[in-house]
């Protein structure tokens, strides 16, 4: 199905005239980016860090699949894979509160995004921590905000592990990223 698209920056609003078909429709700084579903790598990697995340994460946060919007600006929408907020914060539809962590699993179609403009608009947003896991690899890149806004970047390679320190939860690379058996 063809779809007209307004002229000039995208918005929010526009974003919410889109068909429900299934796309993954995100907007940053009022451009449209369209991403495929992601492969079995992914999806496992997802599913094994989501789960370490709900079972350690203290009691009035929660963790959060994608596709779930959280609304940077009206024509900043990103879908993070994953991300940690407090439950009060939640909105029906989509975040417009700042998540304490946010999660991108890297893919061939999605790799410059995540560790280049994702990257600049989660810090631009003040989101405190963003986790970038890189199921090939397998390694865990931690992007910490400083005192002047900026990300401090630590990568976990495996076989380390990495414990969060504002959450408490320890990650293993290797374990999130292991293939499936």
């Amino acid at each position: 199905m063809a779809m007209a698209l307004p002229r000039g920056p995208l918005t929010v609003d526009d974003l919410d005239a889109f068909p429900d078909d299934g796309h993954r429709y995100e907007l940053m700084d009022g451009t449209l980016l369209v991403t495929p579903s992601p492969g079995a790598p992914h999806q496992l990697a997802l599913g094994r860090l989501f789960l370490a995340l709900s079972d350690g994460l203290p009691d009035g946060l929660v963790a959060m699949l994608g596709p779930y919007d959280y609304l940077i600006s009206p024509g900043t929408v990103l879908i993070p894979d994953l991300l940690v907020v407090r439950a009060d914060q939640l909105g029906a539809r989509r975040l417009t509160a700042t998540p304490l962590l946010v999660v991108e699993i890297l893919s061939p179609s999605t790799r410059r995004t995540d560790l280049g403009s994702k990257r600049l608009a989660y810090q631009d947003a003040g989101v405190g921590t963003y986790w970038v896991l890189d199921p090939v690899a397998p390694a865990l890149t931690v992007h910490r905000l400083d005192a002047a806004g900026a990300y401090q970047t630590t990568i976990v390679a495996a076989p380390a592990t990495w414990t969060d320190p504002d959450l408490g939860v320890t990650v293993d690379p290797a374990q999130l990223c292991r293939p499936a058996h």
